[in-house]
């Protein structure tokens, strides 16, 4: 199959394609790829934990190799103006409190295909050389940026090593092979209703992307 140099955008558009990330293993493609957009709608709203009851703003969503996706929820800051840490949660937890506000446009997140195909493939950070699994991808409000978490193997003790979230636009694949395959989303659609009481989410089950390493 060839790979075409622009492809479809979440959020409508074009946008220049990752074109390493999708040279070989084109199992996702642009017809089949998931409508995961009422996920994407998240980013930007006020939102509110339904267990812990923080609010925040949803500044990034994260899909793990595992199927489960996650929403990123920054909290504002304290009385005396100092940050808050946020939270990462599963997005059966998070509920939209105004579904006409949103603090700042929703990003158009170019080539959905490529980047899901990236999940459980061996790759390479092309500036230091470390090598592993993608194991999660995630998708930030700000700059649309994509980034990859990458875990890579034990060390020669058998030991678990740290892993690192870095742009997705670093690394590159290497090896034919997929440890696991690709999950298929949840693409049931949530609704926002008249009042938070009505508003209900669609279905999903990752790291923090605000720090480089993630824990094994």
């Amino acid at each position: 199959m060839a790979v075409p140099e622009r492809t479809a955008a979440f959020g409508g558009g074009e946008a220049p394609g990752l074109i390493l990330t999708q040279r070989k293993h084109q199992h996702v493609t642009e017809s089949n790829v998931p409508d995961l957009s009422p996920y994407f709608d998240l980013l930007g709203r006020r939102v509110k934990d339904k267990i812990s009851g923080q609010e925040g703003v949803c500044d990034a969503l994260t899909f793990d190799l595992y199927g489960c996706i996650q929403a990123v929820i920054s909290p504002p800051v304290d009385k005396e103006g100092k940050f808050v840490d946020g939270r990462v949660l599963d997005v059966h937890r998070v509920q939209v409190i105004d579904a006409d506000t949103r603090v700042m446009p929703r990003p158009s997140f170019p080539n959905p295909a490529a980047t899901f195909n990236l999940l459980g493939r061996r790759v390479r950070d092309r500036i230091s050389g470390m090598a592993g699994v993608v194991s999660s991808i995630g998708f930030e409000l700000c700059d649309n940026n994509v980034r990859a978490a990458i875990s890579p193997p034990v060390d020669k003790d058998g030991k678990y090593v740290d892993g690192r979230w870095m742009s997705a636009t670093r690394i590159e694949v290497v090896g034919d092979d997929q440890v696991m395959p690709a999950p298929t989303f949840s693409t049931a659609q949530p609704t926002y209703g008249a009042t938070p009481q009505q508003h209900t989410h669609g279905p999903a089950d990752t790291p923090p992307l605000r720090t480089t390493s993630i824990g094994g």
